[in-house]
C-alpha cells in the first residue's frame, strides 16, 4: 500500500514538471536582395494577446491562427503563434552591397529570444561590420547566416541591430575593403609617429596635463545635451571610438542631426571622424 502511494506521488511530480512551459519568440528575417522577409515564430507560456508593430510599407501579410490589423499594428491571438511580411525598410543600399539597420522591440517578455539574419545568396559579411557580435555565424552551403540568442527578455526593451553586408554582385572590387583597411594603418600609424615624435620633444609636465584636463573640462560644460550625448556614448564604447551608424542606433539621432553635432565636436577638437568607405569611424580625441 505504501509503495502504491509513492508511486502515484512520484507519477504526480513527473506529469507536473511535463506541464512546465516556458515562453520563446523566434524572429528570422530573410535577405531577398533590396527586401527582407520577416518570420516570427511565438510560443506562449500563458495565453495573450501579441502586438507586433508592422513598417509603413509591409506586404504579403500572413498569420495565424487569429489576427486583426489596426493601422499598422497586427493584433495575434492563440498559441502558437506565427506571422510574415515582407518590408524595404531594413536595408539600405550602399556601395558594396547594402546595411541592414533595425531595433528589435522586445513586444512580450520571453524566456528566450532567437535572432536569426539569413543573407542573400552571394552575400557575406566581416565580423567588424556587425553589432553587436552574434552568438554564431554559420552557412547552409547557399546563404551565411548570423544568430543572436538572447535570455529572459524583457517587454518595453529592444535589441538595435547593424550589418554591413557586401555583395558579389556589386561591381565594386573586393580587395577595396583591404586597400581601406590599409589606408586606415597607414593613418594610424601616422598619427601615432606623429604623437610620439611630438612627446619626446616636449617633456612630460604635471601642470600642463592638469590644466589640459581643467581646459576640456571648461569646454564640456557649455556643450550641448546632444553633444554631451555622443560623448557618453564614445566613452563608454571599447577604445574610445565607434562607427557613425552604431551612434547614429546609439542616440536615436538623424543623420543630419548626428553629422551637425560630429563636426562642432571636431571644431573643438574634442573627436576624430575618420572616413572609411561610406561610413566614418569615430573617436575620442
Amino acid at each position: 500500500m505504501r509503495a502504491r502511494i509513492l508511486f502515484i506521488l512520484l507519477f504526480a511530480l513527473i506529469l507536473s514538471f511535463s506541464n512546465v512551459s516556458a515562453s520563446s519568440h523566434s524572429i528570422e528575417i530573410h535577405q531577398l536582395e533590396n527586401k527582407a522577409l520577416i518570420k516570427h515564430s511565438i510560443t506562449l507560456d500563458k495565453e495573450q494577446a501579441i502586438l507586433l508593430e508592422l513598417p509603413n510599407d509591409f506586404s504579403s501579410l500572413s498569420a495565424k491562427p487569429l489576427y486583426s490589423i489596426s493601422g499598422t499594428t497586427l493584433i495575434l491571438s492563440g498559441n502558437p503563434i506565427e506571422a510574415s511580411y515582407i518590408t524595404k525598410t531594413l536595408l539600405e543600399s550602399s556601395e558594396e552591397g547594402y546595411h541592414f539597420i533595425t531595433k528589435i522591440p522586445f513586444v512580450f517578455d520571453a524566456d528566450n529570444l532567437t535572432i536569426k539574419l539569413i543573407l542573400d545568396e552571394g552575400s557575406y559579411v566581416y565580423q567588424d561590420y556587425v553589432f553587436p557580435k552574434p552568438s554564431k555565424i554559420e552557412t547552409n552551403g547557399i546563404n551565411i547566416i548570423l544568430t543572436w540568442e538572447l535570455n529572459n527578455v524583457k517587454e518595453g526593451n529592444d535589441f538595435p541591430i547593424f550589418v554591413s553586408i557586401k555583395s558579389k554582385k556589386s561591381s565594386t572590387s573586393p580587395y577595396i575593403p583591404f586597400v581601406l583597411l590599409f589606408a586606415l594603418l597607414i593613418v594610424i600609424f601616422y598619427l601615432v609617429y606623429k604623437n610620439f615624435k611630438k612627446n619626446r620633444q616636449k617633456p612630460k609636465k604635471t601642470k600642463p596635463q592638469k590644466n589640459k584636463k581643467t581646459s576640456e573640462n571648461e569646454i564640456e560644460k557649455y556643450l550641448l545635451d546632444s553633444e554631451k550625448i555622443v560623448l557618453n556614448e564614445l566613452k563608454q564604447a571599447e577604445r574610445g571610438e565607434m562607427w557613425q551608424k552604431q551612434l547614429q542606433l546609439k542616440t536615436n539621432f538623424s543623420k543630419a542631426k548626428l553629422s551637425r553635432i560630429i563636426r562642432n565636436l571636431e571644431s573643438r577638437n574634442l573627436v576624430d571622424k575618420i572616413p572609411f568607405g561610406n561610413t566614418n569611424k569615430i573617436r575620442l580625441k
